[in-house]
């Protein structure tokens, strides 16, 4: 399995846009028959902080998904919402437990 964790710095004007931009991709991707997690988590001391967690079965489920109107329309809108780049850590691995 592929997993990514991006990480995301928002723009405190933009953490409501953001929040609705990324329902939007997180529901359609949980939709992916490829797709076994896709969540989103904010930190809880810094509210511009936010965490993308994704684990894809496979690199034909990611190249799927990335051509999803889902996923181009939320990466069409990043740039707008964010302080920065996103940074994504990605591996392959094996679940364990």
């Amino acid at each position: 399995m592929i997993i990514y964790h991006a990480h995301l710095k928002v723009k405190q004007e933009a953490i409501s846009a953001f929040k609705k931009a990324t329902k939007k991709v997180v529901t359609g991707s949980q939709k992916e028959a490829g797709n076994l997690q896709y969540d989103l988590y904010q930190d809880v001391t810094n509210p511009t902080i936010f965490v993308l967690i994704e684990i894809w079965q496979d690199r034909e489920a990611i190249a799927f998904h990335k051509e999803t109107s889902h996923y181009k329309e939320f990466k069409e809108k990043l740039p707008d919402l964010l302080i920065a780049p996103h940074d994504v850590d990605a591996f392959e691995g094996e679940k364990l437990n």
